[in-house]
């Protein structure tokens, strides 16, 4: 399956909107921005596995292009993310990536704790 036909579900879209309001809705590679009419995602660092899934931290705010880049040429990717992100912080993803959860994250409390996060950076109550 092509990361562009993914299947997202609502706490996925949450995760996303964090990231990218986070990130000014602006690409962390190129600085390519929603205001400027491109097209912005919210890509994950070191994988979608849980239990990272869902943590802002994992995930970076990247335009379509530079999106499909890092698919496209993932050791780069994985070098410029290390860099961008620091060594620790993407050795600490990178392993929680691997790692086996006990079971798989509670889904509403993820989702309150996201919709807390997106409370924070823009001051507003989302739904």
């Amino acid at each position: 399956m092509s990361w562009k036909h993914i299947h997202l579900n609502a706490t996925d879209l949450l995760w996303s909107k964090v990231v990218r309001e986070r990130d000014g809705w602006r690409c962390r590679r190129c600085g390519r921005s929603r205001a400027q009419g491109w097209q912005v995602h919210a890509a994950h660092l070191v994988g979608r596995r849980h239990p990272v899934r869902w943590m802002p931290s994992a995930g970076i705010c990247l335009c379509a292009s530079c999106h499909d880049w890092g698919h496209r040429h993932e050791a780069e990717f994985k070098l410029w993310a290390r860099q961008t992100v620091g060594g620790e912080e993407y050795d600490r993803l990178y392993l929680l990536s691997k790692s086996t959860p006990s079971r798989k994250p509670d889904e509403t409390m993820t989702r309150l704790a996201l919709r807390e996060e997106l409370r924070r950076l823009t001051g507003r109550v989302t739904a």
